[in-house]
Formats: C-alpha cells, structure tokens, sequence
C-alpha cells in the first residue's frame, strides 16, 4: 500500500502535467478553474493539512464553483485531508463517482526508443490537429491548448505519421522523478497495429532521458481496452481516486 507522501506526490505531479487555468489555495486545498475542461481541473484537490473548521471549508468551496457557474467537484483519495473528509461529503449528498486507477512502472530496466514515433517539445499545428480529429473535447480546443502551454515540468508530444498524415498521437510530463502518460488517441482504422504499445515506449524513452525512475498513467476502472495494453506494458495498481460531486449547484452570487 502506498504511503500518504506517495499518493501526494503523485497528485502534485499530475497536477503539473495538465495544470489549471487558474488555481486558488485555500488552506491547504487546491482550487481549479479551467472553464470545465476535465473534472481533474476543475475541481477541489484537499492535498495537505487542514485547519478550518469543515463546514465552513466546503461552504466556502460550493462557492465559488457557483460564482464561475460550475459544480462543485472534489477529488479524493485515500490520503486527502482531512481524513473523514469523504464521508462528510457522503453526507451532505455529494455524489461518489468517476473511480479511477493511477497505476506504475518502474523505469529499472533500458527500453528502446521506437522507429517512427515523432517526438516534439510543443504541440504543433499537426499534434493539436489529430487531437481534434480523435479527441471526444475536441470542441474545448482552445481550453486545452491554453492549459498545455501553462505547464512548466518537461514534457513531450508524440505522433505516428501514415500516409504523409498523422493517424496517432500522445503526451507525456515529467515531475517528481515520474513521467506521466497521457492523451492516447489513434484514428480508429490504424488500431490494433501495435500504435499504442510504439506510442507508450516511445514516452517511456523520453522520460528516461529526463531523469524519470518510475512512470505512471490514470485509467477509469471501467475501461477494459485500455488496461489490457497497460497490463501488456507492466503497469500495476498503485492507488486510486474517485470524485464528489455536489447534487446540487448553489445559485451564482
């Protein structure tokens, strides 16, 4: 079982691998803001020590989600602060859901770099364009591209080309002394090729290069698809996160 410091350290590096557009801290907790893209940054991350009374942290929480016109979302795991916090949430009617696996590897072995993986330091036209393409939020774009130039932590951007035309496309961060997966995405008529597993050492790769000695990735519990190729690749569970989401919205002040 991993430790509290663990779990924190994970989420602080996948807090710098897709950071809010605007992050507010509030005793101890992480306040996201990024016009709704991704629960992940929009929500409440309780990461450290609390000290407020709770009811009047949760109050404080609902609004200002409200005042953006959002609901309020927190995102937990075993080692949020303060520990009862889940079960006060229970109580109050926020809803439990989204449960999601972030599973490691340890980089303790060489692997090769694959040929015909791109690898660039920013997403280009081409990268952002197969995301657009492939991507289910394609119509938050700029949202996402916006929120992929504020990170400051070493990261990368892989494509596979066919036909003069990128077909596949992935990202990845380093923080913590972990790289983190991201954003897979293959065009629907070039899968089952081997594209995911090139896509996935390729980044793998890059970290190394970085300095990275352990990698990690996010996967719901309810995608079957994708953990059959990240067991493939010897990724293991290592702890889990769900999200309490409020049942109802304050009104906007």
């Amino acid at each position: 079982m991993p430790t509290a410091n663990e779990i924190t350290e994970l989420e602080e590096a996948a807090a710098d691998a897709l950071p809010a557009l605007q992050t507010q801290r509030f005793d101890g907790w992480l306040l996201g803001f990024s016009e709704g893209y991704t629960r992940r940054a929009n929500s409440v991350m309780p990461l450290y020590e609390s000290t407020l009374p709770l009811d009047e942290k949760v109050d404080y929480c609902r609004g200002e989600y409200a005042s953006v016109s959002q609901p309020c979302i927190f995102k937990l795991t075993e080692a949020s602060n303060p520990g009862d916090l889940d079960q006060h949430l229970a109580s109050l009617a926020f809803t439990r859901e989204a449960e999601t696996l972030v599973k490691t590897l340890p980089l303790d072995s060489p692997i090769d770099r694959p040929h015909g993986v791109d690898l660039l330091e920013t997403p280009d036209d081409e990268w952002m364009d197969v995301w657009e393409r492939l991507s289910p939020r394609s119509a938050l774009s700029p949202v996402f591209l916006a929120m992929l130039l504020n990170i400051s932590v070493p990261s990368v951007y892989a494509t596979i080309r066919q036909n003069d035309r990128c077909v596949a496309c992935a990202r990845a961060t380093v923080s913590n002394g972990f790289v983190g997966l991201f954003d897979l995405l293959v065009a629907p008529q070039y899968r089952r090729r081997g594209f995911g597993t090139d896509l996935a050492q390729a980044r793998l790769w890059w970290g190394i290069q970085q300095g990275a000695t352990n990698a990690y990735l996010q996967v719901m519990s309810a995608n079957s698809a994708a953990r059959s190729l990240q067991l493939h690749l010897g990724f293991r569970e290592f702890y889990r996160y769900w999200y309490r989401t409020a049942a109802t919205a304050l009104p906007a002040p």
